[in-house]
């Protein structure tokens, strides 16, 4: 059997560096195929001699550690970097047209003296939002920076429904994705000041965790119940859809970090 690394869907606290994401690794993961398969697919099949060529300019971001995790419609860009007098890799964003790297501060700390930001996403006017954890109280809070201004704690919304809320989403609009924790992941939208639960899957729906939003303001994510795993789901008008797994499938990630392959369930111990 292939060795592999099972990460669990449940959050862990971020370490210095790291600021992972479920999301940042599964597309890390086919970005890191697809760039195998053009390679093949450059062996195997060349092109035609009179076939145009697109050429692309490379551009080096950053220093050593510098990662970079979306870009909006016009070209804004965030990820993370080190920064100078903070204890982990914190966000940033780099307006379109510019190549200053603006680090993202969080709540009460915006130097990130003594905290990390985790920015998870961008809408075209290059408003982020993610999260922040502070290294003092240990405590995550969902943030929002707009056209990365001075941070904007998005926790009290939610302080009395969720412990370590964080934000995922953002549209062009202004509808926000986050969820938190509570008997399990409870999935929401954040319009301004108005806070929208999404619902679970019916028959036992556990945990709910949106993702991604579209100008529409249709929602995509994964939840599960108690007695499926984690599946691809969307939210529209406050009804969710079960999605399931893709034709042929190879495996199905549990809600505890078990893996369903080949027949069986595996602990992340068996790889």
């Amino acid at each position: 059997m292939t060795h592999m690394s099972l990460w669990s869907p449940r959050r862990t606290a971020r370490k210095e560096g790291s600021s992972f994401s479920l999301r940042r690794a599964g597309v890390a993961s086919a970005l890191g195929g697809l760039a195998a398969a053009a390679a093949l697919a450059g062996t195997a099949f060349a092109s035609p001699a009179h076939a145009a060529t697109t050429t692309y300019q490379l551009t080096i971001v950053g220093s050593a550690g510098t990662k970079l995790f979306g870009i909006n419609n016009n070209g804004a860009v965030f990820g993370n970097a080190p920064e100078k007098g903070a204890k982990a890799n914190e966000g940033f964003l780099i307006n379109a047209g510019s190549t200053k790297m603006v680090f993202l501060g969080s709540p009460g700390d915006q130097t990130n003296s003594n905290s990390v930001s985790s920015p998870e996403g961008i809408n075209g006017s290059a408003d982020v939002v993610g999260s922040a954890t502070s290294f003092a109280t240990g405590n995550t809070t969902a943030v929002e920076w707009p056209d990365s201004a001075t941070p904007t704690d998005l926790g009290p919304l939610l302080e009395n429904l969720v412990a370590s809320p964080m934000a995922t989403a953002i549209n062009d609009n202004g509808l926000i994705t986050a969820f938190g924790s509570f008997h399990g992941d409870v999935g929401f939208t954040i319009q301004g000041s108005a806070v929208t639960k999404l619902p679970a899957l019916p028959n036992g729906g556990v945990d709910v965790k949106p993702l991604a939003v579209n100008g529409s303001g249709l929602i995509v994510g994964e939840a599960d119940t108690t007695t499926t795993a984690f599946q691809a789901a969307e939210w529209q008008n406050g009804t969710i859809t079960a999605l399931g797994g893709l034709p042929g499938s190879l495996y199905i990630r549990g809600s505890r970090g078990e893996l369903y392959w080949r027949g069986r369930w595996y602990l992340a111990a068996d790889f």
